[in-house]
C-alpha cells in the first residue's frame, strides 16, 4: 500500500521510452506519466500522487507501464 509516491524499478536493455498508466478498475484513466528514455540500465521512479492535481482517495488502482505502444507490467496498487 502507498500512501503519497508510487515508486516503480525500471530495467531495460533498449531504448526506450516508458509510460506509466494508473486508472481504477472502470478503465478510467486518473494519471499519465512520461518516464524518460533509457537503455541499458535498472531505475527507480517515483511520482507522487497527492498535492499534484491527482489526490487519489483510497482504494484499490490498476498500474500499467507501458513501451513502444505495449504493455510491460501491470499490477494492483492499494492507497492507503
Amino acid at each position: 500500500p502507498f500512501d503519497d509516491f508510487v515508486t516503480v524499478k525500471i530495467q531495460t536493455q533498449e531504448y526506450s521510452s516508458f509510460s506509466l498508466n494508473i486508472s481504477d478498475f472502470t478503465g478510467r484513466l486518473l494519471h499519465k506519466e512520461i518516464l524518460p528514455y533509457r537503455q541499458g540500465e535498472s531505475y527507480e521512479y517515483s511520482i507522487r500522487l497527492t498535492n499534484n492535481g491527482i489526490n487519489l482517495p483510497s482504494g484499490m488502482y490498476l498500474l500499467t507501464i507501458t513501451s513502444n505502444g505495449q504493455i510491460v507490467y501491470t499490477n494492483k496498487i492499494v492507497k492507503k
